[in-house]
């Protein structure tokens, strides 16, 4: 039997990129997978396994029959999903296929009592959440059906913990308004500088709002727009200070990454409860409020100014990389998932 996992975008996000690795980690395991997506134009060379193209064009009745056929025909016994896809799962009710549905944004920005979600959750065979503090958001039925499954470290190649560092503060990221980079560019401005300067990695619509910002605060020697790079753990691994100013995020592997890399931490507390649980508050970073740019400069410049607290925080963070092995998370989707010996290739 096989294990299906359907990859809902073509965009290389932090979804997809966790997907992807499922796929690639169950295929090293022997594990027969199989892998379904609605974009035509995915880059297949990135997919370490079969790739099935739905077509959106059907009617949703003649996706659902389709999309039961194929789960049939390729011998399908469980279904990993990211995201709510009613077709999908439909289609593996008329297939008799376990569904698992990974929840992967912030629980006060949905309706769950719709009925397509409260269906979903009632009758999907498991279900996998990100943090305890989203989890904790659900009914005791709900949660007796689920698992706390955070994101690994994705990077295969991850770099050695530099020994070697500047200063520099660095954040990754989507320039746009969700990220709230604006935060950063103000508290940073706040901050006795010492020598550092700030390195903001990403592209996005607010590139010339931003940029404008930083000519007003006077900035322009101090803050550099990197633009997106290919491997950015190599361009911050040797930085001292890591931001993240989101107002929302998931699980956010720019944060793992920057912990395993043995930055010192700063972070917003976003609602899905994500900093709290990879950041020890005041021991491997910080953890600061949402849009508060005060906090935010007094945490920059603690860091900036008591190298001995920073060094500590930096060989703390360090540690993420054992809690979040690839090998270890991989093993957490396969036993809560209970894909025994029957999806193994012959």
């Amino acid at each position: 039997m096989k294990v299906a996992i359907f990859l809902p975008k073509g965009v290389y996000g932090g979804g997809e990129r966790v997907l992807i690795t499922l796929m690639r980690e169950f295929s090293k395991r022997k594990i027969d997978v199989v892998g379904y997506t609605r974009c035509k134009t995915i880059d297949k060379s990135i997919v370490p396994c079969k790739m099935i193209v739905l077509d959106n064009a059907k009617s949703k009745l003649k996706q659902v029959l389709d999309l039961s056929s194929s789960l049939k025909r390729e011998n399908v016994g469980k279904v990993i999903v990211f995201g709510l896809d009613t077709i999908f799962f439909i289609a593996t009710r008329l297939a008799k296929v376990d569904y698992l549905y990974s929840l992967r944004v912030d629980p006060l920005q949905i309706d769950f009592k719709k009925l397509t979600y409260k269906y979903v959750l009632n009758r999907c065979e498991r279900i996998v959440f990100q943090t305890k503090h989203v989890q904790s958001y659900f009914p005791k039925s709900i949660q007796e059906k689920s698992c706390v499954i955070p994101n690994p470290i994705l990077d295969d190649d991850l770099p050695e913990v530099s020994d070697c560092r500047k200063k520099r503060i660095v954040l990754v990221g989507r320039l746009s308004e969700e990220k709230n980079i604006e935060m950063a560019i103000r508290a940073f401005s706040q901050t006795k500088h010492d020598g550092y300067s700030f390195h903001i990695y990403g592209t996005g619509p607010l590139l010339a709002k931003l940029q404008e910002l930083v000519k007003q605060l006077s900035l322009e020697k101090e803050v550099v727009f990197e633009g997106q790079v290919v491997h950015v753990v190599d361009y911050i691994r040797d930085a001292e200070i890591f931001l993240l100013t989101s107002n929302f995020e998931g699980m956010p592997n720019a944060l793992i990454e920057g912990l395993a890399m043995g930055l010192a931490c700063i972070s917003t507390d976003f609602p899905s409860g994500a900093a709290p649980e990879l950041i020890e508050d005041g021991q491997s970073g910080f953890v600061v409020p949402m849009n508060d740019v005060n906090a935010l400069a007094k945490r920059m410049q603690i860091l900036i100014s008591d190298d001995a607290l920073r060094h500590r925080m930096q060989k703390k963070s360090v540690e993420i990389r054992q809690r979040l092995a690839l090998d270890k998370i991989i093993s957490q989707w396969v036993n809560f998932y209970s894909i025994d010996d029957n999806y193994i290739r012959q």
